[in-house]
C-alpha cells in the first residue's frame, strides 16, 4: 500500500525549524524546484552553453548540487517502521544522507557514518532560506509553467510568511 505524501505545510514548518540544514551533516540544504527556474531564466537571459542545474530526478550529470544537498524530508524513525508523519519524526536532510540513510536506524546511521560535522568560522548560517526566496520570485515570473506540485509549495511558503508574520518575497505581497 502506498502511503500518503507528507503535506506541504509540515515540510516548510520542519524546513524552517532546522534552518535549511541537513540533520545528520549539517551543510546547506537547498530546495529543488527552484533549480529549474533558474535554469529556465539563464538560458532566457542568453545563456548560450548547456547548464546542469535541474533535472526531474536530481541525476548527479544533470544537477550536481541537487544530487548531494537536495532539501528533502527524513524520519528519525523510518516510516516502513511505524514512524509517523508529525513533525516530531521529522528532520530535514541532503538527499546524500538521506540516500545512505534509507530506512535504516537513525542512531545506527550515525555510528556507521562518523559525521565531521561542517562548521563556519563564524558559526552556522542565520538567515539561510535553502533558496526559497529565489524560488518564489522566479516564480512569479514563470507563473503559466508552474506545476500543480509546485503551487503549492508555493502556497504551503506563503502561507507560512504569513504565519510567522514575515512578509513572502513575491512583489505582490509588498
Amino acid at each position: 500500500m502506498r502511503r500518503s505524501p507528507i503535506p506541504y505545510d509540515v515540510q516548510v514548518r520542519v524546513y524552517f525549524r532546522d534552518q535549511w540544514l541537513c540533520h545528520w551533516c549539517r551543510r546547506p540544504i537547498i530546495f529543488g524546484p527552484r533549480f529549474k527556474y533558474l535554469e529556465k531564466w539563464t538560458k532566457d537571459n542568453g545563456c548560450q552553453y548547456p547548464v546542469a542545474y535541474y533535472h526531474a530526478n536530481w541525476r548527479r550529470d544533470a544537477a550536481p548540487l541537487l544530487d548531494v544537498l537536495g532539501a528533502v524530508i527524513d524520519h528519525k524513525e523510518a516510516h516502513s517502521k511505524t514512524g509517523d508523519d508529525s513533525d516530531q519524526n521529522l528532520f530535514a536532510a541532503c538527499n546524500k544522507c538521506n540516500t545512505r540513510k534509507s530506512d535504516g536506524e537513525s542512531e545506527k546511521f550515525r555510528e556507521q557514518e562518523k559525521f565531521k560535522y561542517v562548521k563556519g568560522q563564524y558559526g552556522e548560517p542565520q538567515n539561510w532560506d535553502g533558496l526559497v526566496s529565489l524560488f518564489i520570485l522566479l516564480s512569479e515570473k514563470y507563473s503559466s509553467d508552474l506545476t500543480p506540485t509546485e503551487k503549492h509549495w508555493l502556497k504551503a511558503f506563503n502561507e507560512f510568511f504569513c504565519s510567522q508574520n514575515l512578509h513572502s518575497p513575491m512583489k505582490k505581497s509588498r
